[in-house]
């Protein structure tokens, strides 16, 4: 695991209130799994704290993770216990931040919402439908604004 983010930057994060999490993988290096970006909610504001490349996608490592950014914030003379946290559905991450953030309202993000109803929708063969079939359409994005 390598993390990257300049003291302003942790700085940012550990006032933040508001936390939010994902990865990516198509821009990841050789030899990681993916590349993983903490933000920080500030004046309404997205901030990128921290930029890290991640072995797997455990939550051990995760929980690693988190526990490396609360070591920082104790020695910044801060905390790092955001109240709100928003991330995607990952069950490894889930479980993650429910370990590590107990006090926090964790959420998942209505992107992620939703590419996870399109993705139950191919799965369960039903995408011919949903391509043709306008009732059905409807049906699966009324399911999705449920968000």
């Amino acid at each position: 695991m390598l993390l990257f983010g300049s003291v302003t930057q942790l700085e940012i994060l550990f006032d933040s209130s508001t936390i939010l999490m994902d990865g990516t993988f198509s821009t990841t290096p050789p030899f990681f799994d993916q590349v993983f970006t903490i933000h920080a909610l500030k004046y309404e504001t997205s901030f990128p704290c921290i930029f890290g490349v991640l072995p797997d996608r455990k939550r051990t490592t995760y929980q690693h993770l988190f526990k490396i950014l609360k070591g920082l914030a104790v020695s910044m003379n801060r905390t790092f216990k955001p109240a709100r946290i928003m991330s995607d559905y990952e069950a490894s991450i889930i479980t993650a931040v429910a370990n590590e953030f107990p006090q926090a309202i964790h959420s998942g993000c209505f992107f992620h919402f939703t590419q996870a109803i399109y993705r139950r929708i191919q799965s369960l063969g039903l995408i011919t439908s949903y391509s043709q079939d306008s009732d059905i359409r409807i049906c699966c994005r009324k399911l999705m604004a449920l968000a």
